[in-house]
């Protein structure tokens, strides 16, 4: 699969248009279009701008990786994991961060969740 094709599938899994991935990976839709379609490809600042929009690494959108794996942090596994995530977040010493954060755009509350997953699964590896 190449890498227009990439982009494109993980674009809709999204579901963005050519547009709204444009503007925020910023450029215009017509470069968008011709990386889906294999006119051109995008250069190294693209390419990272496109792994965070995506959330994909750069290895999968180059082709170097089969499976995709989300950009950035490892996969929650268990129950009791998400328990601790929750319990975290209501302490009251966060009260003003989760406050932020329930007004935040789906797209960073999404992330950081993510990364309080993460950073949950290293401190357990320490």
């Amino acid at each position: 699969m190449s890498i227009g094709h990439r982009i494109r599938e993980y674009r809709k899994r999204r579901k963005l248009t050519q547009k709204e991935l444009a503007t925020k990976v910023n450029v215009s839709s017509q470069v968008v279009s011709n990386w889906e379609r294999g006119y051109t490809s995008p250069g190294t600042e693209d390419i990272a701008r496109l792994t965070k929009v995506l959330e994909v690494t750069a290895d999968y959108l180059l082709g170097r990786e089969s499976q995709v794996r989300e950009h950035g942090y490892d996969n929650f596994t268990t129950r009791e994991e998400e328990n601790e995530i929750v319990e975290l977040l209501n302490d009251p010493e966060f009260r003003i961060w989760r406050e932020e954060l329930k007004n935040s755009p789906e797209e960073n509350r999404h992330e950081a969740l993510r990364f309080l997953k993460w950073l949950n699964t290293k401190g357990k590896k320490s």
